[in-house]
């Protein structure tokens, strides 16, 4: 054990010198503040300045218990002034729930003496220590639940931060770890995680807050995937004072957030809003008819009917294939268009999404993939869709997105 750390702790504990400052927690829907998270650090000019060397010394010298009340006391204290909109998360160790003297602590006395409320407080469980008995933490934590504190998990993904606390906890947020952010932009596993958690936020009315956002491409990229919210040096550093946000950042969190909503609207667009309503065929109709209409309208396809049902599609590329070889033309180009035709066209329905028509589209064989796409009413013909038209809107808002970032 570090002598020297050991006599600054004591001084440190008797002396209350506990310094903490305030991390805003922001919105990634309109940038506005939620709360803040309340740090504790060390005296400025000590060797326990840092919170992992004043923790780890108390935890070494036995003495975590009154470290960590000092730190809730002095953060509630500091914290008397803040805007009463705004919540206030406090980090506590599991097994400090269960103690008596965290009870007494934190009664509804204690905090109208400092002009706050427990719907104000959220208790950021930060797992320095495994919960081993779930059933008495959870009884302990459904006490200040019932109370009208609300409960985070932090650092989730890291140390004892599993699905099982998750599960047993029912939190009303989840922290996501700083390991799981830091360049989620280029990471498509990081990406998968957390589209998971954001889902299962949806299903189970939590919210989640992504930890150490540090740059500009990771905050783009949490709001595509509908975090709802954040912090991190990019937002906000910790202060003493309760900070706001840059209205730069705000200005770019509210713009991403347009562009999010464009394209979600884009992508649950109907097929049928960029259909084209070029001209059908008979089925009855010779090679040579359709040959002409193709070399002269400048269309590329045609539809092929009967009754205005479609029944088959011919691209002018196949067409020209099969009359170019040794006796296409003498054979095929007075005969019936529906001998070459492709009968098994993508037929796809008008009220079908543009999103889900790009994916269908796509995935098709090699030789059909430039085809058009089929549109239908009601079972009956309405209209083609190029496979330019679709690349075009799949791609044209992260195009968007991509000169934002470059400004």
């Amino acid at each position: 054990m570090n002598l020297k750390y050991k006599y600054e702790l004591e001084k440190i504990l008797k002396s209350e010198s506990i310094n903490t400052v305030f991390q805003p927690i922001i919105s990634l829907e309109n940038g506005s503040v939620i709360g803040y998270e309340a740090l504790s650090r060390g005296p400025e000019d000590s060797p326990l300045h840092l919170p992992e060397n004043l923790f780890s010394t108390a935890e070494d010298c036995d003495r975590i218990w009154e470290l960590e009340l000092l730190c809730r006391v002095k953060a509630i204290e500091r914290a008397k002034m803040i805007d009463k909109n705004k919540l206030l998360f406090i980090n506590v160790d599991p097994k400090i729930f269960k103690d008596e003297r965290f009870r007494k602590g934190f009664t509804r006395d204690f905090l109208k003496k400092h002009n706050m409320s427990p719907n104000l407080i959220i208790f950021e469980i930060t797992e320095k220590t495994a919960i081993e008995d779930y059933k008495s933490f959870k009884i302990a934590l459904n006490n200040y639940v019932n109370q009208g504190y609300k409960i985070a998990i932090d650092d989730m993904g890291t140390g004892y931060s599993g699905l099982k606390t998750l599960m047993e906890t029912k939190p009303h947020y989840i922290k996501i770890d700083i390991s799981f952010i830091s360049g989620i932009d280029k990471d498509e596993f990081k990406q998968e995680l957390v589209k998971n958690f954001v889902s299962l936020a949806h299903l189970t009315n939590m919210k989640i807050i992504a930890e150490g956002i540090e740059t500009e491409k990771e905050l783009l990229k949490l709001i595509n995937l509908g975090v709802s919210a954040g912090q991190g040096y990019l937002l906000q550093r910790p202060y003493k004072n309760f900070l706001d946000i840059s209205e730069d950042i705000k200005k770019k969190i509210i713009k991403y957030n347009n562009i999010r909503q464009n394209q979600l609207k884009s992508e649950t667009s109907y097929i049928g809003n960029i259909v084209q309503k070029n001209l059908t065929f008979p089925s009855t109709a010779s090679n040579k008819q359709v040959k002409r209409f193709l070399e002269f309208s400048g269309v590329t396809g045609v539809c092929i009917v009967k009754d205005n049902y479609p029944i088959g599609l011919i691209m002018q590329h196949n067409l020209d294939y099969i009359l170019a070889t040794q006796y296409g033309n003498s054979v095929f180009l007075k005969r019936p268009v529906s001998l070459i035709m492709d009968s098994s066209p993508l037929i796809v329905d008008y009220y079908n999404t543009i999103s889900n028509v790009s994916k269908i589209a796509m995935s098709r064989d090699s030789k059909r993939i430039y085809d058009y796409v089929i549109v239908t009413k009601k079972n009956k013909y309405c209209g083609i869709v190029t496979i330019k038209n679709l690349l075009e809107y799949t791609v044209k808002f992260e195009k968007i997105m991509q000169k934002i970032l470059i400004l």
